[in-house]
């Protein structure tokens, strides 16, 4: 099971840790987006989204995005996609 793997594997952060903006880059990725095309939804450079991405990475303990993005739909700093809100 996915939780139980990052239970035992990642630190555990908690959700109101990670800032607004974190939150939409991660939600963005979730739904299928490159960091390029995050970039440009939220009027950034693509490069600054992969600086953000490799620091959420170190900070939360996991090695790629796609576990960032697990992670984060886990521990609930992201909704879960079905629900369409997008994070504050």
């Amino acid at each position: 099971m996915l939780v139980s793997h990052y239970d035992r594997g990642a630190r555990m952060v908690a959700a109101e840790s990670v800032s607004a903006f974190d939150r939409k880059v991660i939600y963005l990725l979730a739904c299928g987006l490159q960091a390029k095309e995050v970039g440009l939804a939220l009027d950034v450079l693509a490069s600054a989204v992969d600086n953000r991405l490799r620091r959420l990475r170190a900070r939360l303990g996991v090695r790629t995005t796609v576990e960032l993005v697990a992670y984060s739909l886990c521990v609930g700093i992201v909704p879960h996609s079905h629900t369409r809100t997008f994070p504050s």
